[in-house]
């Protein structure tokens, strides 16, 4: 989220999420307290559901039960233990999603329009904590409330605001939202045109006409394997045995191995092309999974499972702007089937991996050919149009990564 301050400075809200080490005994207080902090967020949807019915629509504020608080401590002496500021911030986080609710219902919008659920017993309710109840120790070491002390695998971010510890089966998290200034505009005003594709993630080239290509971060036999292997040893197991529980949490855990491994991928790639090139331009054709399927099962699984286009496009949008680029969405329909050299159209089914054109008898990859269309539709230049121009466009560079 970008804002601008006061004095006129841009800012950029960003989150960090730091994995912490945190002693037994304190690791129970706060699992303790986050399933009390659920149970009371699901009491209080319950009192606002069944004041609504009872009292003729009309609703609780988040202030008429706050108010109530001392006296639900005195009928339930379990929630004393809880650190108060605990307590305030499951209700405002219930309120905020009424609050969300009624604003997709006044939108009269066709999706659903996600009234609050109650959490079930197996979730993990995060702990909010504001600034001023956290004391920073050094780098590494943060003081939490009720002196849980809390060390970080990572650097703190300074002028972080508040502060949601999560857990997970990989263990213990806090997100530390913080701001940042905005680099200033690069002064290079080039272009770079992005494709993204099934053989490769990302297929660019820029107007000196070098290409710049990453793939995907396929899972190698090995892992495949052990994942399969896995899974076919939990079926075989009686459903909610010992040994299916204890499968199933280290078939998870192999997966969230994968996955992370997928993000960090994302992550590198995304940052290259936003920090490591020159470029301040970079194009990116709206391409959809959903228009990619076909009648192959193995390549359906492949787009809804591996290819996380959303999450890669997420990341080059935050990033362009925290580095100073600019990110533009063209719509790229036909640029795989249009021969970049003299315009000609013909059918490419995706299996057709490289491009033949009848008529001028160009040759490259399809990928590349979508690229160099989508930077030429940005430009506004046509190389059919300038024969002058194909001279260059014959000589282009290639560094594949």
């Amino acid at each position: 989220m970008v804002y601008e301050t006061t004095e006129g400075q841009l800012k950029m809200l960003l989150t960090k999420k730091i994995k912490i080490c945190l002693k037994s005994e304190d690791e129970n207080r706060l699992i303790q307290q986050a399933e009390l902090c659920r149970q009371l967020y699901n009491l209080a949807l319950e009192q606002r559901i069944m004041t609504y019915k009872g009292q003729k629509r009309k609703s609780l504020t988040v202030y008429d039960q706050k108010r109530e608080l001392p006296e639900f401590k005195k009928d339930y002496p379990e929630f004393q233990q809880i650190y108060n500021k605990y307590l305030s911030a499951t209700l405002f986080r219930l309120d905020k999603a009424f609050k969300g609710f009624f604003q997709r219902v006044r939108q009269n919008g066709v999706g659903k329009k996600g009234f609050p659920r109650f959490r079930g017993r197996n979730y993990f309710f995060t702990l909010e904590v504001p600034t001023m109840y956290v004391r920073v120790l050094s780098k590494r070491r943060i003081k939490l409330p009720q002196n849980i002390i809390a060390n970080l695998t990572e650097d703190i971010p300074e002028n972080f605001n508040t502060i949601y510890i999560t857990k997970n089966h990989t263990g213990w998290f806090i997100s530390f939202p913080y701001e940042q200034e905005l680099m200033e505009l690069t002064p290079d005003d080039r272009t770079l045109a992005i494709d993204l594709g099934i053989s490769k993630l990302v297929t660019a080239v820029n107007d000196d006409g070098e290409f710049i290509e990453f793939s995907h971060r396929k899972p190698s036999k090995k892992e495949m394997s052990r994942l399969d292997g896995l899974r076919s040893k939990r079926d075989k197991c009686v459903k909610g045995s010992r040994r299916a529980r204890y499968l199933s949490t280290i078939y998870r855990k192999e997966s969230r191995k994968w996955q992370n491994r997928v993000v960090d991928h994302l992550h590198k790639v995304s940052f290259y092309l936003c920090q490591g090139r020159t470029e301040r331009n970079l194009i990116i054709g709206d391409l959809k999974p959903s228009e990619m399927i076909s009648e192959l099962r193995g390549l359906n699984r492949l787009v809804h499972n591996e290819w996380r286009l959303y999450m890669f496009v997420k990341m080059l949008g935050y990033k362009t702007i925290k580095f100073g680029r600019f990110l533009i969405k063209v719509n790229e329909r036909g640029t795989s089937k249009t021969c970049s050299r003299c315009g000609v159209k013909k059918d490419m089914p995706l299996s057709q991996r490289i491009y033949r054109c009848p008529i001028c008898g160009l040759v490259m990859d399809r990928d590349r050919n979508s690229a160099v269309n989508i930077w030429q539709n940005v430009r506004g230049l046509r190389l059919w149009d300038n024969p002058g121009v194909l001279v260059q466009t014959r000589n282009l560079l290639c560094v594949s990564t």
